[in-house]
């Protein structure tokens, strides 16, 4: 099985915790990380240091996911 490096990876929930750690982790395996959620600051704060993309999402919304999807296709793609 490969790993993510070079691959694109969307973080729903990365701000903190648990997503926080696994956008951490993804970003130090040498993907392209896009963290996503609720909590702007605390978004910003992780992909500062792991030079991601932060985008505010709620993962209940359609159309919060079209964005986001739009946003990292446009980004990464």
């Amino acid at each position: 099985m490969s790993g993510p490096q070079d691959k694109v990876v969307i973080v729903t929930g990365g701000a903190r915790g648990i997503g926080a750690a696994v956008a951490t982790r993804m970003a130090r395996d040498r993907a392209k990380v896009v963290v996503t959620d609720l909590f702007d600051e605390q978004g910003a704060k992780t992909v500062s240091e792991i030079r991601g993309l932060f985008l505010r999402h709620d993962v209940t919304s359609e159309d919060d996911w079209k964005s986001v999807v739009e946003a990292t296709v446009e980004r990464y793609v």
